[in-house]
């Protein structure tokens, strides 16, 4: 009988008998813990020396559950959720989450804490749910300027294809980009060029809503060259090779943050010269081999 009063004064003075904590905002640790409370008073309940962390997921749309020893914060069970649903939905598969776990120990009587050793670790776990992060494809479109020293500026477009690495921030790309011409004076006519540009690449994305992404990798495609203002104008085709980089600054949105948009500029250096003669000149003119372009796009995650 003393036992069984101490159960429940301890039931009654934390209904959930867990600590939730997290920077989650949709759902917040609040809404979790109220969500809990009914399911864990009908479950076995889970030791009071634990946490559940609600996280931002690092891979967009998702959320990090975790249950962990309170004293040294040793994953007991973890799981990663898909954003889908209103707040209210996502606390309450949260909370079915979190109570399924307690069903899964050996949960000690409140006065025996003989069956807890030192670190806060459960004595006796039966099973931990545990899902592997997944990988997320993206497929995404931009627009911007394009210019160099010389040449003035044409506008370019470019469409993308970017795979996430589950669990992680890092990403590769594949990006196929073209430009209207840009035109340099060679003697009395001029010289016009423009590029298609494939363009793979690797990065690593900083936040969640708001986030920063830096990425590197070579950059291959033809160059087209054609004289204006000649008799008769000569054509010429090749095949160019450089390293680009990139930055941009964006934002996530929607209830699983299954979209973006961003700005940012790139920079291609070309690694070999291009020069343009003209029979009756003396003197030439070269292709610039730095490019420089500023725009923006918008990406959405059609898989998960």
């Amino acid at each position: 009988m003393p036992l069984l009063l101490l159960a429940f004064a301890v039931v009654a003075l934390n209904p959930t008998g867990l600590d939730v904590r997290g920077n989650s905002t949709c759902p917040s640790p609040a809404e979790v813990a109220e969500r809990i409370a009914p399911l864990l008073l009908a479950e076995r309940g889970l030791p009071s020396r634990v946490v559940l962390n609600v996280d931002e997921g690092t891979n967009p749309g998702e959320i990090e559950v975790r249950l962990e020893g309170a004293d040294d914060q040793i994953v007991l069970a973890s799981r990663s959720l898909p954003r889908k649903g209103s707040c209210g939905e996502l606390s309450e598969a949260v909370a079915v989450v979190a109570a399924s776990w307690a069903g899964h120990y050996e949960t000690p009587a409140p006065a025996d804490s003989g069956a807890w050793d030192a670190a806060g670790a459960p004595a006796v776990a039966r099973r931990a749910t545990t899902v592997p992060p997944r990988e997320s494809w993206s497929v995404g479109v931009s627009g911007g300027l394009v210019g160099a020293a010389e040449g003035g500026l044409s506008p370019q477009g470019a469409l993308e294809l970017t795979a996430r690495f589950g669990g992680t921030r890092w990403f590769g790309r594949v990006g196929v980009s073209g430009s209207g011409d840009r035109v340099s004076a060679v003697g009395d006519g001029q010289a016009a060029w423009w590029r298609i540009i494939a363009m793979p690449s690797v990065g690593g994305t900083w936040g969640n809503s708001l986030f920063l992404e830096a990425s590197l990798g070579p950059a291959v495609g033809p160059v087209f060259v054609a004289g204006r203002g000649f008799s008769p104008n000569a054509q010429d085709v090749s095949l160019d090779v450089g390293a680009a980089s990139s930055l941009r600054l964006g934002y996530r949105f929607g209830l699983s943050q299954s979209a973006t948009v961003w700005v940012g500029p790139s920079a291609i250096s070309w690694l070999r010269p291009h020069r343009v003669s003209v029979d009756s000149l003396a003197s030439d003119a070269s292709i610039p081999r730095f490019d420089f372009m500023i725009g923006g796009g918008a990406t959405f995650f059609p898989w998960r």
